[in-house]
């Protein structure tokens, strides 16, 4: 007994550790493009909430071998620098990295240790021969008859300049086109980045799911998509309880997906159980808020004793001055008794017990003979 009192106070002792500990190290990232043979000298800072902690430093990703640390061990909050030295050559196109770490020394004499291990990233970006363009799209849910604001970032990761011809984004709901956002030419040079910004009005959208696909033409194609929302204050029932045990007061939940890009400050749901049409008893949950677009459980509670068997639940959502109705069944079963649900199992046990011993007997009679 002692020894599980003890093992559960050091599993206690450890999540303790764990919530309390910290270790941070800054700038989060860094970035540069990739110049033939040229050095670089990175300034980074990493914080502990533990002054006297001991935190080693080192380095890890594919361009690791062609960089240094200014110390290799640090105690508490201290600053230090990376110093990059790039090859002149031999370097495949694209992103590579160096990652900045630092983790926790724990005391030699310490029983259970816990290693916090942090890195940030150095981004090394190689040109690709020719013209290359990488696409970022960006667009946040909105609602409907709002001015969404669409974002398209185009850098040029190529080694000569990208003259974007034609710019525009597409947006689609069930694979049908319904709008699009047309942007003017213009030049990006080596290692440039433009951005293309323009408001999208939702005044003829519907609610739902969208898809966005950016295309921008350079004399070459290159396109890149992605998906957003558009809501309005709608609130649905995800599902309710449909089955809960007869017999004292019993919780009843109702989970419920916000459908609205803003917050909604109060929302409850009226239960009404019947059956076959006749009202049984009526109930209101606890109220919540909802932040948009999120999932929530209500709770309410029913007195059971004179419940048994189906019934049919009407559930009415009230928030912001709108309504929301949900139909669902119930049963209102008895619990079978956990004594006879032990014998059960005990007596199946038995049972297979005395299979086991029957088959191994006759078997051992079979071979005698």
């Amino acid at each position: 007994m002692r020894k599980v009192i003890f093992l559960l106070l050091a599993v206690a002792f450890l999540f303790m550790e764990l919530a309390d500990a910290s270790l941070g190290i800054s700038p989060a990232k860094q970035e540069i493009n990739f110049v033939p043979g040229e050095s670089y000298e990175f300034s980074f800072i990493v914080s502990s909430d533990d002054p006297g902690k001991k935190i080693e430093l080192y380095l890890a990703g594919d361009l690791a071998e062609h960089a240094t640390l200014s110390k290799t061990n640090i105690i508490g909050a201290e600053s230090f620098k990376v110093f990059v030295n790039l090859p002149k050559s031999g370097i495949t196109p694209g992103e590579h990295s160096i990652i900045v770490r630092g983790r926790e020394q724990p005391p030699e004499n310490e029983f259970i240790g816990t290693r916090i291990d942090i890195g940030a990233p150095i981004k090394i970006f190689v040109p690709y021969p020719g013209q290359y363009a990488e696409l970022a799209l960006n667009i946040p849910t909105g609602n409907v008859a709002s001015e969404v604001p669409a974002e398209l970032l185009v850098i040029n990761r190529g080694l000569e300049p990208l003259t974007v011809i034609s710019a525009n984004i597409d947006f689609f709901i069930d694979s049908k086109r319904i709008d699009s956002l047309v942007f003017e030419p213009a030049t990006i040079d080596v290692a440039q980045q433009r951005y293309f910004r323009k408001h999208l009005n939702t005044s003829n959208f519907r609610p739902g799911d969208y898809t966005a696909i950016a295309f921008v033409d350079t004399g070459q194609l290159w396109n890149t998509s992605t998906s957003f929302k558009i809501g309005s204050l709608n609130v649905t029932v995800r599902n309710v309880t449909e089955r809960i045990p007869m017999g004292g007061i019993q919780k009843y939940h109702v989970a419920v997906d916000s459908k609205w890009n803003n917050y909604i400050e109060a929302i409850f749901a009226d239960i009404n159980i019947s059956r076959n049409s006749e009202p049984v008893v009526s109930f209101r949950t606890s109220s919540a808020s909802l932040n948009p677009w999120e999932t929530k459980v209500l709770e309410g509670f029913v007195e059971t004793d004179n419940l048994e068997g189906e019934y049919q639940s009407a559930v009415t959502l009230f928030y912001s001055g709108q309504q929301t109705s949900f139909f669902a069944n119930l049963l209102v079963y008895k619990e079978f008794p956990s004594f006879l649900l032990i014998a059960f199992i005990l007596a199946g046990l038995v049972a297979l017990l005395a299979i086991i011993y029957l088959l191994y007997y006759f078997r051992r009679k079979s071979h005698k003979h």
